[in-house]
């Protein structure tokens, strides 16, 4: 507790006194007190002090001079960074390679049920007659109904979105 006060010991607090209220202020560590006398504004002051240093202290932080917290150890910043391992690396790929055949599974499973049933093969105004259908379905889906298909949507596109972007521009080798 020692060394966090003794670096923030140099007080660069301002006093100041607006509608019969006293305020004391330290830019520095952004702690501000207020009260009817400059007695009761200090004591207030220095106890919102004391716990923000002793909040500091229990976090693991030690505040500089300039009240800012201490940039965190090398170790912490790499796994706020998200770097990660080999392994979750190759889980990630073989997990993205998965999707992707079960996708292209999925449009091939179609096709070959398309072209397998002896049936007309399939064309642009077949694909625009069938998405005027889905639209005219989504048109007449209740309310909720409409909220959780938005949600839906939304999840795959994101989920999806960094797959597509890595397929456009793949990583420079």
């Amino acid at each position: 507790m020692a060394r966090a006060r003794q670096e923030v010991g140099e007080s660069t607090a301002v006093l100041l006194e607006r509608g019969g209220s006293f305020f004391v202020y330290e830019p520095n560590l952004g702690v501000i007190a207020s009260d009817r006398t400059v007695e009761g504004a200090y004591r207030k002051f220095t106890s919102a002090k004391r716990a923000l240093v002793a909040e500091a202290e229990r976090a693991g932080l030690a505040l500089r001079r300039s009240g800012a917290p201490a940039p965190l150890p090398a170790r912490s910043r790499q796994v706020a960074a998200g770097q990660r391992g080999v392994v979750a690396e190759l889980s990630l790929f073989v997990a993205k390679i998965g999707i992707f055949f079960l996708v292209v599974g999925g449009i091939g499973a179609v096709v070959a049920m398309t072209v397998g049933s002896g049936g007309k093969p399939l064309g642009m105004a077949d694909v625009a007659d069938k998405a005027a259908e889905i639209a005219r379905d989504v048109s007449n889906l209740p309310p909720e109904k409409k909220a959780l298909l938005r949600q839906s949507v939304g999840v795959v596109s994101r989920e999806l979105g960094p797959v597509f972007g890595a397929w456009r521009s793949p990583p420079p080798q």
